[in-house]
């Protein structure tokens, strides 16, 4: 197994489970937040996404 992808809604427990999932596998957690949202939840340019999100599959 290579990745996991959790997909839910707001307040599901999308993070927990990820999580408990990253610590028993080994498997890296990424939050697409993360990726999406700067600090102070400034959203980061369309480029910038792009560029997080190929690092993130590789």
């Amino acid at each position: 197994m290579q990745r996991i992808m959790i997909i839910g809604q707001p307040g599901a427990g999308k993070s927990t489970l990820a999580a408990a999932l990253g610590q028993r596998t080994g498997l890296p957690v990424i939050h697409i937040d993360h990726i999406h949202w700067q600090p102070g939840w400034i959203e980061r340019s369309s480029d910038e996404k792009t560029r997080l999100c190929n690092v993130a599959v590789q």
